[in-house]
């Protein structure tokens, strides 16, 4: 049982940490494509 909680207490940690990682990654997409655009329209 103290395995369990303990994983139940580093469960909310991995979730933030996989959600932050998802929000950069579409961030840098956006600002990726952002670029390309720029660059199509002005290059």
């Amino acid at each position: 049982m103290k395995v369990f909680h303990t994983l139940n207490g580093f469960l909310p940690l991995t979730v933030c940490i996989e959600y932050c990682a998802l929000w950069n990654l579409c961030f840098v997409a956006v600002q990726i494509t952002m670029m390309c655009t720029f660059v199509r329209r002005f290059g």
